[in-house]
């Protein structure tokens, strides 16, 4: 009976261990319409689903907070610089376990736009794919992206702008895990140095 209750044991453990750990974001912006943010988190039969719209109500509370000084400004920019340099290094030095551990299942982005003026909605619409592609390659840079869809749609004799776009991450347990150790351990090398 012990042997039975070890053996559950184990394979509920690399049954956790192998598991992926969801990450989706969608969003939605109508003409005339208020702008629609989801998160959803999901790992095995766990689901925990947010609506972004709380938390952009606390960013701006804290920006009306904000220290405005310039002295303020500056150490904060310098903070902010500081930190960014850290996160390259961490990124170059980590880079290839990353995009090895993060898969991006799918990432799709349909926009309708217009400017009522055909030439300028054309010269838009070709700024829109390239901005597109530009975010599909970073992307991909950062992570194993498997499916990408976009549908740019131009309405030339009015002036809309309608999106609607979702990103799907995942990531096993066991890889986030070595991942993280890594990442630690690399952030505390960069701060001897």
């Amino acid at each position: 009976m012990l042997y039975v209750i070890i053996a559950i044991i184990i394979l509920l453990v690399f049954t956790l261990l192998f598991s992926k750990f969801r990450i989706s974001f969608e969003y939605k912006k109508y003409p005339g319409e208020k702008l629609y943010t989801k998160l959803n988190i999901s790992f095995g039969f766990v689901k925990l689903n947010r609506f972004a719209d709380k938390l952009s109500k606390n960013a701006e509370d804290k920006s009306k907070k904000a220290d405005t000084s310039e002295e303020g400004i500056i150490k904060k920019l310098k903070k902010l610089s500081e930190t960014l340099k850290t996160v390259k290094t961490l990124y170059a030095k980590n880079r290839w376990h990353i995009r090895d551990a993060l898969v991006v299942e799918n990432l799709d982005f349909h926009v309708k736009f217009g400017l009522s003026d055909a030439a300028k909605t054309g010269i838009a619409i070709g700024e829109v794919w390239t901005v597109l592609y530009i975010a599909r390659a970073f992307i991909a840079q950062a992570g194993t992206l498997r499916k990408h869809y976009f549908e740019v749609c131009p309405s030339y004799n009015e002036e809309v702008f309608a999106c609607q776009g979702s990103i799907k991450l995942s990531i096993r347990m066991i890889s986030a895990m070595v991942l993280c150790t890594r990442l630690y351990l690399t952030y505390k090398k960069i701060n001897k140095e």
